[in-house]
C-alpha cells in the first residue's frame, strides 16, 4: 500500500475541489447570463456577466452568440483590462472599433466618474450602441461616435462589412479568405464613412488626456495611432489594449509603441 504525505493529499483534494467549484460557478454564471429578449427587427438585448445589458444583432455569428448564450467575451483580456481600469478614480476610456460596445460597457462600471467614448464605423452598430448606453444609465457619461478612426479627419473612407461577421468591418480589406468563414464577397456591403483622428476628436470635445484605449479596427490600428500622437504624448498613465495584425502596420508606429514602458 502506497502512503501519500498528509500535506500532499490535502493539496490534491483542494485542487480537485477548487476545479469542481470553478466548473459549478461557470455553469451558474452561464445560466444567469442566458437571459435575453428580442427588441424588434434583429435586435436582442442580453444580460452579461456583470449584470449589465448589451444590445446585439442576432444575425452576427462572431460575437453575438457568445454574448447571448454565455454573457462573456474574451474573458482573459477582459479581466486584464478591468485590472488596469479599476485602478483609476475617474478614467477616460476610448473603445475604438467598439463593435457592440463590450469593452466600453464592462469597463464603465468601476467608477461613476468614468467617461466612455465608443467609436464605431459600421452604421448598423450605432443604434445598438445607443440602446446599450441608455439601458445601462450611461447617457450622461458616454458618447457614441459614428466614424472611421484613422490618421486624419475629414476624408471619406470606404468600409467593407461582411454579412455574418458584423464586427469585422474593415477599411483595409480582408487578409483572409472569406470563404473559410462562409462569407461571400458578393454579400459584403460597402459604405462610405467619414474619417476622424483621435487628436482632432479630443481637441473638439476638450479632452486633454485619456487613461485607456481598446483598439481593434481590423488592420487599421496603425493609422489610429498615427492620428493620436499628441493625445498619447499628453496621457502619461495611458494603457492601450490593441489587436495586432502581422505585416499590416508601417514602421512609423514603432516609436509610438516603444514610448510605452511595457507591451
Amino acid at each position: 500500500m502506497i502512503k501519500f504525505p498528509r500535506n500532499l493529499l490535502k493539496h490534491i483534494i483542494n485542487e480537485a475541489l477548487f476545479s469542481r467549484l470553478q466548473e459549478i460557478a461557470a455553469f451558474a454564471n452561464s445560466a444567469k447570463n442566458a437571459r435575453y429578449y428580442h427588441a424588434g427587427q434583429d435586435v436582442v438585448m442580453t444580460c452579461i456577466f456583470t449584470g449589465q445589458v448589451i444590445a446585439v444583432d442576432r444575425r452576427d455569428i462572431s460575437l453575438a452568440p457568445h454574448l447571448i448564450l454565455n454573457g462573456m467575451w474574451e474573458e482573459a483580456l477582459t479581466k486584464h483590462c478591468q485590472a488596469l481600469v479599476a485602478q483609476k478614480a475617474s478614467p477616460v476610456i476610448f473603445d475604438v472599433g467598439a463593435n457592440f460596445g463590450w469593452y466600453g460597457l464592462t469597463l464603465s462600471r468601476f467608477s461613476g466618474g468614468s467617461t466612455v467614448h465608443f467609436f464605431e464605423a459600421n452604421p448598423s452598430m450605432i443604434p445598438l450602441l445607443h440602446k446599450t448606453v441608455l439601458v445601462n444609465g450611461l447617457a450622461l457619461r458616454s458618447r457614441v461616435i459614428h466614424g472611421a478612426v484613422t490618421s486624419s479627419s475629414g476624408e471619406n473612407v470606404e468600409l467593407h462589412i461582411p454579412s455574418m461577421h458584423k464586427g469585422s468591418a474593415s477599411t483595409k480589406g480582408f487578409n483572409v479568405d472569406l470563404a473559410n468563414y462562409h462569407e461571400n464577397l458578393s454579400d459584403v456591403d460597402v459604405c462610405i464613412v467619414n474619417g476622424i483622428s483621435l487628436d482632432d476628436y479630443c481637441s473638439s470635445v476638450g479632452i486633454s488626456s485619456i487613461d485607456f484605449i481598446k483598439l481593434d479596427v481590423e488592420g487599421g490600428e496603425g493609422d489610429v495611432l498615427m492620428g493620436a500622437t499628441k493625445t498619447i504624448a499628453n496621457s502619461g498613465e495611458l494603457a492601450i489594449m490593441m489587436e495586432w495584425n502581422r505585416r499590416r502596420y508601417a514602421d512609423a508606429i514603432l516609436p509610438i509603441l516603444k514610448a510605452f514602458g511595457k507591451c
